[in-house]
């Protein structure tokens, strides 16, 4: 895009027309709006740390987190993508083989034994 710097190559029908805004005009408006997004990415920038200190401090990692943390660094050493996807598979079934037996162990332990005075006529 080529800006007309000279008046007689713009040609007379613009000469009497009023400016919207002049360049000084254009450039304060432009400071001002520069300096609202100055004023918000502070105050984003200020409650993101302000955010992050709380979330540090009252969550210390457990080691869950920890494991979980380590698990997802040595999947980025696997670069072969279909390695990677057998050792997720792998990882998702060992969780989900023990949360079965856990299940399992728990539903033992809400059956309730009959008492040894209990009568057992009905089953005559």
């Amino acid at each position: 895009m080529q800006l007309i710097d000279d008046e007689n190559e713009a040609g007379d029908d613009f000469d009497d027309a009023p400016s919207a805004s002049t360049p000084h005009q254009s450039a304060k408006r432009r400071k001002k709006d520069d300096s609202e997004v100055d004023k918000s990415l502070i105050t984003l920038q200020s409650y993101l740390k302000t955010k992050m200190e709380s979330t540090s401090k009252s969550q210390q990692p457990d080691d869950d987190s920890v494991f979980g943390q380590f698990v997802v660094a040595e999947l980025k050493k696997i670069k072969n993508e279909k390695s990677k996807r057998n050792a997720k598979k792998q990882i998702i079934d060992i969780i989900f083989d023990t949360q079965e037996k856990q299940d399992a162990a728990e539903e033992i332990h809400y059956y309730v034994m009959p008492e040894p005075n209990m009568s057992l006529s009905y089953l005559q």
